[in-house]
């Protein structure tokens, strides 16, 4: 009885979904923390100093307000001390920890961040509330179901990878360990412009074949990859399992852009190669996007 419900504990947290809707509109409050600073006779750095110096001040005062702001009602969780700072939403707007569940019974334990975005409205949060929920009442009945005397690991964690002038994506990353790992990732990406959330397919200009394009640059590093390096295996060009072959990205893939501007697609652990190659991110170089991408999103 209790190996059944081992199994279906696996397949129940490999198809959790992280909450459709995650969206916010980002508020911008630079200008003004500017204005404040010039009042009190604080000026801005010179070009030629380091410009992060001058907003580290305004930055630290943010901090001291959110912390004050913040009440926890929930004895059963710990709450994490680090901050996360994202400079263009502004020096108020900022994501923190808010909470961590911790939890071990035997040789099952959890540990989920629940992350607040600060200034991101109450629907961003309330998302974000009702999926790391999900994931901790999974655990919890896992370890009612099973008198604890199973075997699990249970972690989410959260970062923010695009800050940009007109994207905001933060990434969950999960991984549940039974017998063995499994590492998933969802990415949700914001167009600061609109607050809306996008996937791929609206970064590209109408009737252009970007599926393709990205999809072709794929396997061809891919193909490079396995050349340099025989240890490495993905599915492509008619491999043992020809069904598992990579065939083509869509419009809800998963993807972000990263600090030099290039999208980066992420493969979840298992999707294009053995699961011991864990989760698999491919750079798209600039030459492949330039042509057929909407202004303002890539490099």
């Amino acid at each position: 009885m209790k190996e059944t419900h081992l199994d279906k504990m696996k397949q129940a947290y490999e198809s959790i979904p992280i909450p459709e809707g995650l969206e916010f509109r980002v508020r911008s409050s630079m200008e003004q923390v500017k204005q404040e600073l010039r009042k009190e006779g604080t000026q801005p750095m010179k070009s030629n100093k380091n410009p992060h110096r001058f907003w580290k001040g305004a930055a630290v005062t943010a901090a001291t307000v959110m912390l004050a702001m913040v009440v926890l009602v929930n004895s059963s969780v710990t709450v994490a001390k680090a901050m996360e700072r994202i400079p263009v939403l502004g020096a108020i707007t900022r994501v923190i920890t808010l909470r961590t569940y911790e939890d071990s019974q035997g040789n099952m334990s959890a540990r989920v961040d629940v992350p607040e975005v600060q200034g991101g409205g109450e629907e961003l949060n309330q998302k974000i509330q009702e999926y790391t929920d999900t994931i901790i009442s999974q655990y919890q009945s896992d370890v009612k179901a099973t008198d604890g005397e199973g075997l699990m690991r249970v972690d989410l964690s959260y970062q923010v990878v695009t800050d940009s002038d007109s994207l905001f994506a933060l990434r969950f990353n999960k991984t549940v360990i039974m017998a063995s790992g499994a590492e998933s990732v969802k990415i949700y990406n914001v167009d600061k412009s609109t607050g809306k959330i996008i996937t791929l397919d609206q970064f590209f200009k109408q009737g252009s074949d970007y599926a393709a394009a990205i999809s072709d640059n794929i396997k061809e590093q891919m193909r490079d990859q396995m050349k340099q390096d025989p240890d490495l295996t993905y599915w492509v060009d008619g491999s043992d399992v020809p069904e598992w072959d990579f065939q083509s990205v869509g419009k809800d893939s998963t993807f972000y852009v990263n600090q030099d501007g290039n999208l980066v697609i992420v493969f979840d652990e298992g999707d294009v190669a053995p699961m011991f190659m864990g989760v698999a991110e491919f750079t798209i170089p600039s030459s492949v996007t330039a042509d057929i991408t909407l202004p303002g999103y890539l490099q």
